[in-house]
Formats: C-alpha cells, structure tokens, sequence
C-alpha cells in the first residue's frame, strides 16, 4: 500500500504545479504579444485595400481588445508563487508594462489615430510608435525569460534523481 507523501511533500508538489501554470500562462501569453502585435499589426498595414485610417481605426481597436486580455493575463501570472526575489520581479514586469502602455501610450496613441481618422494631420512625427515596440519588446522578453527559465527549473528537477527512491533501494 503507497504511503502518502507527507504535508510539506503535498505543498511543495502543489507549488510545483502553480510555477507551471504561471510558466505555461507566460508561453501563451507571448505568442499572444508575437501574433497581435509583431504579426496581425504589420501585416493589416500591407493590405492594399485597407486605407490607412481604416487600418490605424482596426488597430486601435485591437490593442483596446488585447489590453484588457492582457490585464488578465498580468494578474495571472503575477500572482503565481516564485521560489526566488528575480523570478517575482520578472513576474511582475509584464502587468507594469501593460499598465504604462495602458495608461500612458496607448492614449496617447489613441489621440493621435483618432486625428488621422478623421482626416485631421496629427502633429508632427513622435516617438510614441517607437517607444511602444520598445515596450512590446520588453515585455515579450520578460514573458520568454519567466516562461524559459521556469521551463529549465523543470528540466533540472526532473534530471535530479529523487532521494525518497535513493533511499529506499538501499533498504530493500
């Protein structure tokens, strides 16, 4: 008859399986920031047919939709349990991304699409593009880097053999 395992053996199994849901949530988010944003964006831009306040109008409305998702996602993920003070920060940086971007460029955005739609010439050129990819970037790479190395923790654990069944191979 298997013994159970014993309750901090339960807990820590129980974390175990949270850091691979937050892993998990990370990777998908990810590929969620590598679809909307360096893949589906872009490419509406290159539609022939698509004016371009029609395309700036679609986007603005896409970012709407996958900022709220991504708010979500953020909650999520950071509130997932890490072992260490760099896993937790890295948790973290996503949801501050996406408040920043929410808060501040995405408005900022929005106004400045909001001329072009309605035919008005937005103020002369602004960073505001750049500085949004920048952040797109960051974020992509603390998502890749949490997910990844969450990822490798996996690996080492599964390649270290277990104690309890050191132990009782000595005994038997």
């Amino acid at each position: 008859m298997p013994r159970s395992a014993p309750p901090s053996e339960a807990l820590m199994g129980l974390e175990d399986h949270r850091v691979q849901q937050g892993r998990a949530l990370a990777l998908v988010w990810a590929g969620m920031v590598l679809g909307v944003s360096l893949l589906a964006t872009p490419a509406k831009f290159l539609a022939p047919s698509l004016s371009l306040p029609a395309a700036l109008d679609v986007g603005r409305h896409t970012f709407l939709a996958f900022g709220r998702v991504e708010v979500v996602l953020a909650a999520l993920v950071g509130l997932r349990p890490r072992a260490q003070v760099w896993h937790r920060l890295l948790a973290v940086a996503p949801g501050l991304i996406v408040l920043a971007q929410a808060l501040w460029l995405r408005s900022r955005l929005d106004a400045r699409t909001r001329q072009v739609v309605e035919g008005k010439a937005p103020p002369s050129s602004s960073d505001l593009h750049l500085a949004y990819v920048a952040s797109e970037a960051a974020k992509l790479a603390a998502l890749l880097t949490l997910g990844l190395t969450a990822m490798q923790k996996d690996e080492e654990r599964t390649m270290m053999p277990d104690p309890r069944q050191h132990r009782s191979d000595q005994e038997g």
